[in-house]
């Protein structure tokens, strides 16, 4: 038996994929939780074989989710639900942990066979993003760090370098090396384009 933990913050949503899955022979849904906090509290003691998370939760959005899951430690098939085709945001996603991609308009088959790829140790990636169109952002992301992309997602949002630098408790100075390093790796100096850049692999602020 498949234990599955559902973390989706559509009620609706969350409630007809917990029905569905439950249907199905040789899986058991063993919680359904609206955040990425939630499911950190809740994982412990649920013990799920996979956790399905939807990218886009509040708050800790599901990739972080995925990223502090693997920090601390769990081994579970994390298998990440999303609306975007988007080449780049999979490899964030990849890149945090998970060990599949699946499309929310994915047939319902998609997902049970993702799930069974994923509980095998295996990685998923929905079929749908043969289809996505390559923006080559995808290539700029791979180019940059962790705390590269974080000057991305603040500089895109509108920070100072002094607001940037209290935020991530660095020197403005180190703020400033970042941007330098950021524009050599990519090209990107202009506030536009990083906002363009940022958008294409769905950053935001509090990422």
């Amino acid at each position: 038996m498949i234990r599955i933990l559902v973390v989706d913050d559509h009620d609706v949503v969350r409630g007809l994929m917990c029905d569905a899955l439950n249907a199905e022979p040789g899986m058991q849904v063993v919680g359904d939780l609206n955040s990425g906090e939630a499911a950190l509290g809740a994982i412990p003691a649920l013990k799920p074989d996979v956790v399905i998370l939807d990218i886009g939760l509040p708050g800790m959005d599901g990739i972080e989710t995925a990223g502090t899951l693997r920090a601390k430690g769990f081994e579970m098939a994390i298998l990440c639900l999303t609306m975007h085709l988007s080449e780049p945001i999979k490899e964030r996603a990849f890149a945090a942990g998970v060990t599949g991609y699946a499309v929310k308009h994915d047939p319902f088959e998609t997902l049970v066979d993702a799930i069974q790829t994923v509980t095998a140790g295996e990685r998923f990636v929905s079929p749908a993003l043969g289809n996505a169109e390559d923006t080559g952002a995808a290539d700029l992301l791979r180019r940059l760090s962790k705390r590269e992309l974080e000057i991305v997602s603040h500089v895109a949002s509108g920070w100072t370098a002094a607001e940037i630098a209290d935020f991530l408790k660095i020197s403005e100075r180190t703020v400033d090396f970042h941007r330098r390093s950021i524009a050599e790796k990519t090209g990107l100096r202009r506030i536009a384009d990083i906002t363009k850049f940022a958008m294409e692999i769905g950053l935001r602020a509090d990422d």
